[in-house]
């Protein structure tokens, strides 16, 4: 079963990058992050991540334009 609902997400680095689309998905109780980044320097940079709840982090790909894919993840470092 996939489930789509819509997400506002926000980029600093460290200023605010403007965030051209982005989209929130669930498939078979997976959490599925995608998202595109539009503003200098970031000329359609994507993310394509996923939740790891048991771990507790967003983990994925993040891509420029004309390069390849890198392996990212994010951490809550506020816990």
């Amino acid at each position: 079963m996939r489930v789509e609902s819509g997400v506002v997400v926000k980029y600093f680095n460290p200023e605010p990058i403007n965030v051209e689309s982005a989209s929130f998905s669930v498939v078979d109780g997976e959490v599925f992050l995608d998202f595109v980044l539009r503003d200098t320097g970031y000329p359609g940079s994507s993310y394509e991540l996923i939740f790891l709840s048991e771990r507790r982090i967003l983990l994925g790909s993040y891509a420029r334009p004309g390069a390849e894919p890198a392996q990212v993840y994010f951490v809550n470092q506020g816990e």
